[in-house]
Order: C-alpha cells, then sequence, then structure tokens
C-alpha cells in the first residue's frame, strides 16, 4: 500500500502555504527535500511550501507514484478562498467587506476551523 500524504492549506508566518503532512518515509522525504523553496516548520512539525501552483505541482512531481495524494482540504480552501475574493470584489468600494462586517457584528471573534483559515486581510 502506498504511503499517503496530505496536503493541507497552512497559515504559517503570516502566509498562505501548503503543508505537507505524512507518516515519516526517508525516500519520501528525500525527494521532497530537493523541492526549490521547501522549508520545515517546526512549529507544526512539518514541511511546507508557498501556496501557488508552481509550489504544487513540484510536490505532484516530487510524490510522483511514491505516494496517494489527498488534496481535498486544499482544495476546499481554495474554493472557498475564491467565493470569499468574489464577494468582497463586487461589494462597492466604501462598503466593508464581508469579513469586516461579520466580525464588527460579533462579541467575540469567530471560531474558523482548520479547514477555513484565512488571514485577516483576506
Amino acid at each position: 500500500m502506498l504511503p499517503a500524504v496530505t496536503l493541507r492549506p497552512l497559515i504559517h508566518r503570516q502566509q498562505e502555504v501548503i503543508g505537507i503532512d505524512f507518516y515519516f518515509n526517508k525516500e519520501l522525504e528525500i525527494s521532497l527535500r530537493k523541492l526549490a523553496g521547501i522549508k520545515w516548520s517546526q512549529t507544526h512539525k512539518l514541511w511546507y511550501m508557498p501556496l501557488s501552483k508552481d509550489s504544487y505541482q513540484q510536490i505532484k512531481l516530487a510524490t510522483g507514484i511514491l505516494v496517494k495524494l489527498d488534496d481535498q482540504a486544499l482544495r476546499n480552501y481554495l474554493q472557498k478562498r475564491k467565493q470569499v475574493v468574489a464577494i468582497n470584489s463586487v461589494l462597492p468600494t466604501n462598503a466593508p467587506s464581508v469579513t469586516n462586517s461579520f466580525v464588527a457584528t460579533q462579541k467575540k471573534p469567530p471560531v474558523l476551523t482548520p479547514a477555513w483559515q484565512l488571514i485577516p486581510e483576506n
């Protein structure tokens, strides 16, 4: 059975990144370490790369047939982010953003699930 690698959205050092989560596999780790721009997060205990199509393609090529790639969490995040951007782009420029108006009406900050976390600017 192929080892599983989960690609998930992550906010690390105030930047959107792709978290590469997997149980230790020496061959896979050697392959991933060769990627340009990959870094280790001691905080999250996983490898990560900038959130971009290029990074995603590099990860797919590096893992190749070595693993079963689970990118559903990343896809869900990108879809929700796209919806938020689309909603905010159709609002008049003097209207508060959907995120800001939601936060302004709440006594407590909203609780965000791991599947949906945006940096405050988004």
